[in-house]
């Protein structure tokens, strides 16, 4: 029997019975029936619910234990039980073993898709009183991001070869650790497969009370790891791609159904304009768009801030086609919140714009700046060197 504090609450014994019964466990055992893949299984199971690194150390690659090892699907499957339930410091162990987050076979969209989903429930929960909660998850990204990027770089068709070359290409820093990481994350993000799991979870974050609380979170991790939001492709596209990915299995991922499938463009075309709805107290999914009684000051401050992050972020790329000619009629129009909107929507463009400089023509802007010949607000250089010190 596995002894733990969870079968006895609080009992000094627990945990030193349990190192006691590994050590003398090859004594024990009388044949290969003495301990089944079951048991294994269930010591597994219970030390990632009580989030008990030093039992795992003992259980992890133990001769003793039937498909204990680290690359086998006990151990996969308690990594992945370990980011549901939350065990961090099981987590964190399971990562220094190198225990593989995908299976060697083949993989579906559902798999990755639940390994996005709770690393983004994870930040939805996430705060900066548990700052240990948010090391744990951008370590874990970058996990997963690294093991995504070997499966890829094993079989690569020659189109994802072309990709991994030009991340790799694109990440200046001097330092290789660091370097790889960007290679990794890069070429992570933006993968068809990966956008849409992210799409689909933020989709299912933009609604319900205080939504906003939760989505904006989501919204700037995401970004810190090198995704924009300029819908490059349509929703179509990716599902296309997905469905002809020669490493995951897609062929049950269902096509989305956002406002009956015409909706293609969804950050722009969708959230955006959501968070422009919800902000003026509009119902979205009202024929009449019939007014909403507002939301509290600090929350609907959230939901305008989103709406910069957005568009400083990639939703730029299309407000002339896509935003602006919504604003311009009923009922944004004469809204008395519309020129909050518009000053908010040119402020991102602004902060767009400057990302998309090359270094000379930014070298270049800061000198006239410096020299006082370009005037800017105080607060768009706030937001400028906040991207220059992180």
């Amino acid at each position: 029997a596995l002894l733990t504090e969870a079968q006895h609450p609080c009992h000094p014994d627990g945990i030193p019975v349990f190192l006691q019964l590994m050590h003398n466990l090859p004594k024990l055992i009388k044949d290969e029936d003495s301990i089944t893949v079951d048991d294994t299984r269930s010591i597994f199971d219970m030390i990632v619910k009580e989030n008990r690194p030093q039992l795992l150390d003992k259980v992890l690659n133990n001769a003793c234990l039937v498909c204990s090892r680290y690359n086998e699907p006990i151990a996969q499957t308690a990594l992945k039980q370990a980011i549901r339930v939350g065990s961090l410091d099981v987590l964190k162990l399971m990562m220094d073993k190198n225990v593989p987050i995908l299976s060697q076979d083949m993989n579906t969209f559902d798999d990755i898709k639940s390994i996005i989903f709770n690393i983004l429930r994870s930040v939805e929960i996430g705060s900066d009183e548990r700052p240990q909660t948010q090391r744990m998850t951008n370590t874990l990204w970058n996990y997963i991001a690294k093991s995504f990027h070997a499966r890829y770089t094993q079989n690569a068709p020659a189109e994802d070869k072309k990709l991994i070359e030009i991340y790799a290409r694109d990440d200046g820093d001097d330092n290789d650790d660091k370097r790889m990481v960007m290679t990794h994350n890069k070429f992570f993000i933006r993968h068809a497969l990966i956008e849409y799991a992210v799409i689909k979870k933020v989709h299912a974050s933009s609604s319900g009370k205080h939504y906003i609380n939760k989505l904006l979170p989501v919204l700037q991790f995401v970004c810190e790891h090198f995704m924009t939001f300029d819908d490059e492709r349509s929703l179509t596209d990716l599902h296309t791609q997905c469905l002809n990915d020669k490493q995951f299995d897609c062929s049950a991922m269902v096509a989305s159904n956002i406002d009956g499938g015409k909706m293609q463009r969804f950050w722009s075309e969708y959230l955006t304009m959501k968070l422009i709805d919800d902000f003026m107290g509009f119902d979205q999914a009202s024929v009449f768009m019939r007014r909403k009684k507002h939301k509290r000051d600090a929350e609907r401050q959230r939901l305008l801030s989103a709406v910069k992050y957005l568009v400083a972020n990639g939703v730029a790329c299309h407000l002339d086609d896509v935003i602006m000619p919504q604003l311009r009629v009923d009922p944004y129009v004469h809204h008395p919140e519309i020129k909050t909107v518009l000053n908010a929507i040119e402020y991102g463009r602004n902060v767009w714009n400057i990302k998309r400089l090359s270094k000379q023509e930014m070298d270049s802007l800061f000198v006239n700046v410096c020299d006082h010949q370009i005037e800017l607000p105080q607060s768009l250089c706030c937001f400028i060197l906040s991207f220059i010190v992180l």
